[in-house]
C-alpha cells in the first residue's frame, strides 16, 4: 500500500470521527446545557474542518497550473 493510500484514510478515518464527536457533543450540550461539553463539541468541528481542508490539500497538491508549474506542493507546508 503506498503512502498516498494510507494517508487518504487516515484522513477520512479522522474526519468521520470528528464528525461524530461534534455532532454528538452539540447534541448532548442541547439536552444538558454544560458548557465544557459545547467547547469540546467547537474543538471537534475545528478538527473537522482541518481534516476537510487536509483532504482537499492531499487531492490537489499534485496538480500542476500555469503559474505553479511544478505542482501545489506549497500548500502542504502552508497548511501546516
Amino acid at each position: 500500500m503506498n503512502y498516498k493510500n494510507i494517508e487518504k484514510k487516515a484522513l477520512l478515518i479522522s474526519s468521520i470521527v470528528n464528525g461524530i464527536n461534534a455532532f454528538a457533543g452539540i447534541f448532548i450540550y442541547i439536552i444538558t446545557g454544560l458548557n465544557a461539553l459545547l467547547l469540546d463539541s467547537v474543538f471537534s468541528v475545528i478538527g473537522l474542518v482541518s481534516s476537510i481542508a487536509a483532504i482537499y490539500i492531499s487531492k490537489n497538491s499534485h496538480k500542476k497550473t500555469d503559474n505553479f508549474p511544478r505542482g501545489l506542493y506549497f500548500l502542504e507546508p502552508l497548511f501546516g
